[in-house]
């Protein structure tokens, strides 16, 4: 008899141990009554959570409510809770929680464009810094080139007068070798004149000679 039981106990254990696990379902309805007492007509069963307003509690157990609908009635004060359910309360801390990853993984993105936009402004930055050098760098050519052109224009003048000058100094200088040689000319004509009279006068002062 003894053997038996063991047998049995054990047979017990396993079959608990082989078991599933089951959990009793979070949902439940409750009779809203016209009046105190299970004698009273039910006008609309509660589900678990649902809000309603509490009117009256007396003291024999039984509160007046009103639903959102605006149904008024009685019910078991056993049945009302001060907070919400666990079920809706863990729907409205699951609902929290994706909204909080729903945030994470949008600050996340954001993040991802600001940097992305942080390394675009960068480049801009870098290739403006570029064009603001070479509009410097053409500005500082066109300077140069504006002096190298009043130079050049001033060179010209310059050389111009010079070469005024020296066609003034050519015709000055042909002018002096025209005189000159026209001087010469004129000399050798009157020494050509007054020679021949001057041997004619020795001539008669000396006798004939």
């Amino acid at each position: 008899m003894k053997l038996l039981s063991i047998l049995l106990a054990l047979f017990a254990f396993i079959t608990t141990a082989q078991a599933e696990t089951r959990y009793i379902v979070d949902h439940s309805k409750f009779p809203l009554r016209t009046g105190k007492g299970t004698q009273h007509k039910i006008i609309a069963m509660l589900s678990s959570g649902k809000p309603v307003e509490l009117l009256e509690q007396s003291s024999d157990g039984y509160s007046h409510i009103r639903t959102t609908s605006g149904r008024e009635g009685w019910i078991l004060s056993r049945f009302l809770m001060q907070q919400p359910a666990a079920r809706v309360r863990l729907a409205a801390a699951e609902q929290s929680l994706a909204a909080a990853r729903t945030i994470k993984q949008q600050n996340a993105a954001l993040q991802q464009q600001l940097d992305s936009l942080q390394q675009s402004n960068a480049s801009l930055q870098q290739k403006l810094q570029q064009i603001r050098d070479t509009a410097a760098h053409a500005i500082r050519l066109k300077q140069a080139n504006q002096q190298l052109s009043t130079q050049l224009k001033q060179s010209q003048r310059a050389y111009a007068t010079l070469q005024q000058e020296t066609q003034e100094i050519r015709s000055g200088s042909q002018q002096r070798w025209y005189l000159i040689g026209g001087g010469t000319i004129v000399f050798g004509i009157l020494l050509g004149l007054i020679l021949p009279r001057l041997r004619v006068r020795k001539r008669e002062r000396w006798g004939g000679f």
